[in-house]
């Protein structure tokens, strides 16, 4: 069923969001009027929709987008959104009802894609499970074979991944959830897997990364995605204080100051009867540039060398693995072989 939507509604929304619209004072009052619950971190937006109850589509509705629904005492009466907005256009009175709708975090869907070639940024994942983002493009030593990397615990099942699982572009929750075949998505399979061990001596050993074939070397591109920098030099020595970007899947293209090197640390790795602590050494330390998600995302400086590949994040602390550790430890050069 098609619903006409009335002349009256983008005034009531533009009124509440922005308080105006054209000259009509009452419109602009809706934003002084609504401002309490609108003005919330929870709410991401508002719209003209069907009402969605139990998933079922009804009538028109003011549709509030949130990123979680609250209920119960969490909210003050003020904050919340009335059961129906009225007021006053073009001489006449309006009302019409509300539905707050839960859609979760925003993020740009851009890095979201099945587009090939798939460049570094955009999502990946394990055929089972997993969800981060696409480092590099690299050429295994003994084969001169194309493979691409991320993080272990992204598409190699936090280091417990058999060669020749399938490896999703984007991951298997991104494909389902916007909608994309995941025969669109199937890129190729599982290569090698870093060392991952929660015995503490074996620290130095420990590598949260994995490589993948993709079935079509030519599906697979050097290039970042947003920066459009193709990476093929390694910065080995990294000073404090320097800037650095990324561009991952979640939170696109931020960047960073160096904050910390030589760090060793420990993340917590799911392991039978558990979770268990598994160390890293010789990481970077970096201002916080990345969220969940992002894990995967290629660290490169203003020329564009690749300094490290993000594993994870300790308080505002965004934590990376240096790159050369990572090739060397699944047998890689960095970038495609030209000759």
């Amino acid at each position: 069923m098609q619903i006409v939507v009335p002349t009256h509604g983008r005034a009531l929304v533009s009124g509440i969001a922005f308080g105006k619209v054209g000259s009509s004072s009452s419109v602009v009052a809706l934003a002084k009027t609504h401002a309490d619950w609108w003005e919330q971190k929870n709410v991401l937006g508002l719209c003209l929709a069907r009402r969605r109850t139990n998933h079922l589509e009804g009538q028109l509705a003011l549709q509030v987008l949130v990123k979680k629904k609250l209920f119960g005492e969490s909210l003050k009466d003020r904050h919340r959104v009335p059961a129906q907005v009225e007021f006053e256009y073009e001489g006449q009175r309006q009302s019409l009802a509300t539905d707050v709708r839960e859609v979760g975090s925003p993020k740009l869907e851009t890095l979201v894609s099945c587009k090939r070639p798939a460049q570094p940024g955009f999502n990946i994942g394990n055929e089972l499970s997993g969800s981060g983002t696409l480092c590099c493009a690299a050429t295994q030593r003994n084969s001169g074979q194309l493979l691409g990397i991320s993080c272990g615990h992204v598409i190699a099942r936090y280091g417990r991944a058999k060669a020749g699982e399938r490896v999703y572009i984007p991951s298997k929750s991104e494909a389902v959830g916007t909608e994309i075949p995941l025969s669109s998505a199937d890129i190729g399979s599982i290569v090698d897997v870093g060392h991952i061990s929660s015995v503490y001596e074996d620290a130095a050993n420990n590598v949260d990364a994995a490589s993948f074939a993709p079935d079509d070397p030519t599906q697979l591109d050097e290039s970042i995605a947003l920066l459009g920098v193709r990476p093929t030099t390694i910065r080995d020595e990294v000073p404090l204080g320097l800037p650095v970007y990324k561009v991952g899947y979640m939170t696109g293209l931020t960047a960073g100051l160096v904050q910390a090197v030589h760090l060793t640390v420990s993340f917590p790795f799911p392991f039978k009867g558990g979770a268990k602590s598994v160390w890293f050494t010789d990481q970077i330390g970096i201002s916080r540039l990345c969220t969940d998600g992002d894990s995967g995302a290629l660290i490169v400086d203003q020329g564009g060398a690749a300094i490290g590949i993000h594993i994870g994040s300790f308080g505002e602390m965004s934590i990376c693995t240096p790159i050369r550790k990572v090739l060397d430890a699944l047998s890689c050069d960095l970038g495609r072989r030209t000759s």
